[in-house]
């Protein structure tokens, strides 16, 4: 299987570098000096280059990654999919910048991994919840009762939801709504 590794891009360069391991820097690297990105940071990141290793003359090299490797790599960026996503839905600021926008996104997946789901579907469906109803949606009875069955694999959490009762929605959506309003106005 071919696939296609984005080298320069600050989101999967952490995980490429780390899988890929110190042969492929040397490769990348060369003729580069310094090499410095941000990706879902607000402080610059820095690629240690050994002089030593350096060499003027690039070329094109193949690369040969394990499935787990490859694993590794695609549950990185996970999360800058989904993220994606859910900025294309219009539920997260694309005008703010990256660092901030990841930083809330990472928190709100980091709870639906905590939550112990692991299907896309299911994480997809955790985040764009938090992002309608408020990041502490999940605190309400009904909902932890539908993201526990989900876990247990009854159902996917697309369809646990459905058969949260509206009026715990309509609650949700009030009190989220009461929140922005408030934070608003402290602004």
């Amino acid at each position: 299987m071919q696939v296609l590794l984005r080298w320069f891009d600050p989101r999967s360069l952490p995980s490429i570098v780390g899988v890929a391991g110190q042969a492929v820097i040397v490769e990348l690297t060369r003729p580069i000096a310094t090499w410095m990105y941000r990706g879902g940071s607000s402080e610059w990141r820095y690629i240690a280059i050994d002089e030593r290793l350096r060499i003027e003359d690039a070329g094109q090299f193949s690369l040969s990654l394990s499935q787990r490797q490859l694993d590794t790599l695609e549950k990185h960026d996970e999360p800058h999919a989904l993220m994606s996503e859910l900025s294309d839905l219009g539920l997260i600021d694309a005008n703010q910048p990256y660092a901030i926008r990841y930083r809330d996104f990472l928190h709100r997946y980091g709870r639906a991994i905590q939550w112990g789901l692991a299907l896309r579907a299911d994480l997809h469906a955790f985040c764009v919840a938090s992002y309608q109803y408020g990041e502490a949606f999940d605190r309400q009875g009904e909902i932890r009762s539908a993201i526990r069955s989900a876990v247990a694999g009854e159902a996917s959490l697309l369809q646990e939801f459905e058969l949260v009762p509206a009026y715990v929605w309509r609650d949700l959506m009030r009190d989220f709504e009461k929140r922005a309003k408030s934070i608003d106005e402290q602004d």
